[in-house]
């Protein structure tokens, strides 16, 4: 339902709003924007106010300087914090010439025109973003220092994520504004943190990702903190990016254009393999887990594959025993921290202790090629709801120093059990055994693990004696 000009002069009257910010952005996507006080709303909610477009990065010559902002009444936001002049209210703008005709440079006009056209062809344009960034220290004048806040790591918790407090606020803060977020929460960086928010139509994706950033950056400076949206701020660690699902969904049917259906062929029900059955999973959906992975010998290249596609070693793709063909699926490789996404199209790999086995190609962007095998994190991706924030996208990071990786192979609430864990283990010769404390849990657990574990021939070797003592299954972590 679309907001009128009368409606919002009530609202700044009635909420006593001082100032009315109108913002836009360049063709870099930095966030511009003109404040006008109570005097000038009328004649802003009107798009009669000016601003010198050669000053913008990408609009205009100085002989033709002038612009108009044309303001969304949709996007109309009052701020969920007061500056010291009191309340502030904010209006994403397009932008237009002196005449009132739209301005061919105006990013969110290049965007509204792309909808149009797949409006026209029949189509909503539905988009997801997962935005990476870093929080830095700030020394006495408020300025940015290049020194992290915390040394936590992916999904970490307090205390070595010092970001909760301020990300809290942050959440807090974009729910105020109107945006549902998703999720939150720290990365594999140092000081680097995630927050997703809702999918939705690319025009209001890209608006939500604005008011994203302007209120990360203004609520991390509350905290006395600098947030960066900077792609690589920090030499030799992960860098942040900010992936962005996207699907066309049909106007007539509501059904997503890029769902693939199941294939006729390599669909089970069951099945069987060297003396072994393996059921087909009804859906992919929620599908995680953590193994080792291994890729095709360049001689598969050109066979067919178990959904009757030839095996194209270039292609990005995958075997797997039990997901569904086909399955998108994203492969972290968890000791170096570089991800893939694949399509899962065969079945395999049935070779014991393994999860999945990747094209030649999906296996050289992980760093995997030489050792042949790699200990991964396998994540399905939904393509069953609008564009919406499961997992990040295919990237290539660098691994966060520090970070180790373990076999835990139990989890208790009472430490005598722990304990009993830890003495089956010692007694059949696993001696770096340990008890991890968890007392972020509620109540406290006390985890058994094992390592760290540092290659995939250390691992066969630890699931073989797990095996031989009766513990199947062990979980893979990070910390």
């Amino acid at each position: 339902m679309s907001i009128s000009t009368a409606d919002i002069l009530s609202r700044v009257k009635d909420e006593k709003v001082h100032f009315m910010r109108l913002q836009f952005t360049d063709i870099d996507g930095i966030i511009k924007n003109v404040e006008v006080p109570e005097s000038q709303f009328e004649k802003a909610l009107d798009g009669q106010i000016m601003f010198d477009g050669s000053s913008i990065e990408g609009f205009t010559r100085i002989e033709e300087s002038d612009m108009l902002l044309v303001p969304d009444m949709d996007t109309f936001q009052v701020f969920p914090w007061e500056a010291n002049q009191g309340k502030v209210c904010r209006l994403v703008c397009d932008i237009a010439n002196p005449d009132g005709s739209p301005f061919s440079g105006c990013p969110r006009g290049a965007l509204k025109k792309i909808v149009a056209k797949a409006k026209d062809m029949g189509y909503t344009m539905m988009a997801g973003p997962e935005a990476e960034f870093f929080l830095f220290q700030t020394d006495d004048n408020g300025t940015a220092i290049p020194t992290t806040h915390d040394t936590g790591g992916y999904f970490d918790l307090s205390p070595r994520d010092l970001g909760e407090e301020a990300r809290r606020d942050i959440t807090l803060v974009l729910e105020a504004m109107g945006l549902e977020v998703e999720a939150a929460h720290h990365e594999v960086a140092p000081g680097q943190h995630e927050i997703d928010f809702e999918y939705a139509d690319a025009l209001r994706t890209a608006d939500n990702a604005i008011t994203f950033k302007f209120a990360l950056k203004a609520i991390a400076g509350q905290h006395g903190l600098y947030a960066t949206f900077m792609p690589k701020p920090i030499e030799g660690i992960n860098g942040s990016g900010m992936h962005t699902h996207q699907s066309l969904w049909s106007i007539e049917d509501q059904k997503n254009a890029f769902a693939e259906p199941r294939s006729k062929y390599g669909n089970g029900p069951v099945y069987e393999v060297l003396g072994k059955r393996y059921t087909v999973l009804p859906t992919s959906e929620g599908y995680q887990e953590r193994g080792v992975a291994s890729w095709y010998g360049k001689k598969f290249h050109g066979r067919l594959t178990s959904n009757r596609e030839p095996y194209d070693m270039y292609a990005m793709t995958a075997a797997h025993k039990t997901l569904p063909l086909p399955t998108y699926v994203q492969v972290r490789n968890l000791q170096n921290n570089k991800t893939v996404v694949v399509r899962v199209n065969d079945r395999g790999p049935f070779l014991h202790n393994r999860i999945i086995d990747l094209s030649y190609a999906a296996a050289l962007k992980l760093d995997m090629v030489k050792d042949g095998t790699a200990l991964v994190q396998v994540t399905a991706i939904s393509v069953d709801e609008p564009a919406g924030t499961a997992v990040p996208g295919s990237s290539a990071t660098t691994a966060s120093s520090g970070e180790k990786i373990f076999v835990q192979v139990g989890a208790f609430g009472d430490r005598s059990n722990a304990e009993r864990r830890l003495e089956l283990l010692r007694t059949a010769g696993i001696d770096f055994a340990f008890i991890h404390e968890d007392h972020a849990a509620a109540p406290p657990l006390f985890r058994v693990r094992i390592g760290p574990v540092v290659d995939v021939q250390q691992y066969d070797t630890l699931v073989d004696e797990l095996e031989s003592v009766g513990i199947f299954d062990p979980y893979l972590i990070k910390d």
